[in-house]
């Protein structure tokens, strides 16, 4: 296992990615100014019309599923909408990270 000082700076963004994220955060910002529901599920993040999602229910996390599931519920399971793979999601486990 390596220092802390030295996997931070292992994890650090280089001035070409900041600038990168710097581009996506404006990006996410434009799009949440235009009602994009962000969708993320593992490690992909999908889009979806804002203007027509009230709330993603989930089956084994939401402790209302049985009563939040009426008319206007349906599954997504098989809908078309735009998607990135993006990198691994986890919930509340602890996260740790193999350097190269």
């Amino acid at each position: 296992m390596i220092e802390f000082e030295e996997l931070q700076e292992a994890i650090t963004l280089t001035v070409e990615q900041e600038s990168a994220w710097k581009y996506l955060e404006r990006a996410v910002k434009k799009c949440k100014a235009a009602n994009i529901y962000f969708y993320h599920v593992l490690e992909t993040l999908g889009a979806l019309n804002g203007d027509n999602v009230d709330k993603i229910i989930c089956t084994e996390c939401d402790p209302d599923f049985d009563i939040l599931i009426d008319e206007n519920a349906n599954s997504l399971q098989q809908l078309v909408y735009p998607t990135l793979q993006i990198s691994e999601s986890f919930a509340d486990d602890t996260h740790w990270v193999r350097t190269k």
